[in-house]
């Protein structure tokens, strides 16, 4: 059974997580959309239906174009160190979606590291 403090330092990420999305997202669009035109759109639940089961994605918004043309997902660790992404899950979030890449943001408010996964990457 977890720590009361383990319990603490997690609930603590998640908020600073929480936090900060809208710092990483302006941040994105500010950087990597500003100059092309695109826009970022918050989104909910996208349902994924195989033979057996289904399972929802929530990517954190979608980039928009003309039309969706991918997935973003900010990730704001607490200790501002910067993860090695991507995971396979963000390859489930551009199925659900329809689209053939997502954008993964590693953002700290001292750096930030930008990611494009493609449908095709063996993660």
């Amino acid at each position: 059974m977890p720590s009361k403090k383990k319990e603490s330092e997690v609930e603590n990420a998640f908020e600073y997580g929480r936090l900060h999305e809208p710092d990483a997202a302006s941040e994105f669009q500010r950087t990597c959309l500003g100059r092309k035109g695109g826009a970022l759109m918050e989104t909910g639940i996208w349902p994924l239906y195989y033979d057996s089961f289904s399972l929802g994605v929530s990517p954190d918004r979608l980039v928009v174009e003309e039309s969706v043309v991918a997935t973003y997902e900010a990730k704001c660790p607490l200790s501002g160190k910067l993860m090695n992404p991507p995971h396979p899950e963000y390859l489930l979030q551009m199925q659900a979606v329809g689209v053939d890449e997502g954008y993964l943001h590693v953002w700290a408010p001292e750096r930030s590291s930008f990611y494009r996964v493609s449908r095709g990457d063996v993660l």
